[in-house]
Formats: C-alpha cells, sequence, structure tokens
C-alpha cells in the first residue's frame, strides 16, 4: 500500500524518529528548567527519554529495512 507516492513505513518510520527526538527534547528541557519534584518525576522522566530513544532506533530500523526492501525489488 502506498500513501502520498511513499510507503507506509517508511511514513510511521520518520513520524516514529521525529517523536522520539522530540520527546527526548522536551524531556532534556524539563531538567534543565528543573520544573520537577525529586524522585518520582525522574524516573518518569527517564522512561520517557528511554522510550524516545527506543521509538528513534525502532524508527531507523524500519527505514533501513524498507530501503533494503527497495533494493531488492529493483535489483529482481
Amino acid at each position: 500500500m502506498v500513501l502520498n507516492n511513499r510507503p507506509i513505513n517508511k511514513k510511521i518510520a520518520i513520524i516514529s524518529l521525529v517523536l522520539g527526538y522530540s520527546l527526548t527534547f522536551i524531556v532534556d528541557l524539563l531538567f534543565q528548567m528543573e520544573i520537577s519534584l525529586p524522585g518520582i518525576e525522574f524516573m518518569i522522566g527517564r522512561n520517557i527519554m528511554e522510550a524516545g530513544i527506543i521509538m528513534s532506533i525502532v524508527g531507523v530500523l524500519m527505514e533501513k529495512k524498507q530501503i533494503t526492501e527497495n533494493n531488492k525489488v529493483e535489483n529482481n
């Protein structure tokens, strides 16, 4: 299935990449501004940051998988 002449997987990869980086950026800003109570929020912030990093890694992997699939189709 193609959406706007691009495979949906590529769109999902780009969206997850952007979300991952924006989540880490927002959490980093919150830590710099120190708008948090000690303890619980730090754990929540770390979890959000780790989720953002994981989302960006998944985005990169999905993009790479899509590129290899496109190369296989072009070669055959």
